[in-house]
């Protein structure tokens, strides 16, 4: 019952990372910080988006949605760089789907 019991344990160690979902991913990030900016929780918000662009700083979309939590918050200044970020990198990007 021991060597069962060990056997089942030292599995259970090796097969539990790939069944976790890691939580620091950009996709977890982003997906915290719509779901706070849906709340009208700008502050939480732009945190999570911060998060996401500290794994990829390169995706409009984040800087999109930072830049209207910032505007939601009267922070024009912070707003207007994000949305120049925005088409910086994307000159075509849209928030509507195509």
């Amino acid at each position: 019952m021991k060597k069962l019991f060990a056997i089942s344990l030292f599995l259970g160690f090796i097969v539990y990372p790939y069944l976790s979902e890691p939580s620091d991913t950009f996709d977890n990030h982003f997906d915290k910080g719509l779901t706070y900016y849906q709340k009208r929780n700008f502050k939480m918000a732009i945190k999570e988006f911060d998060e996401a662009l500290k794994i990829d700083p390169n995706v409009a979309k984040v800087y999109y949605y930072m830049g209207y939590a910032k505007y939601k918050k009267k922070d024009f200044k912070g707003a207007i760089k994000d949305f120049n970020k925005v088409y910086s990198l994307d000159q075509n990007y849209s928030p509507f789907l195509k």
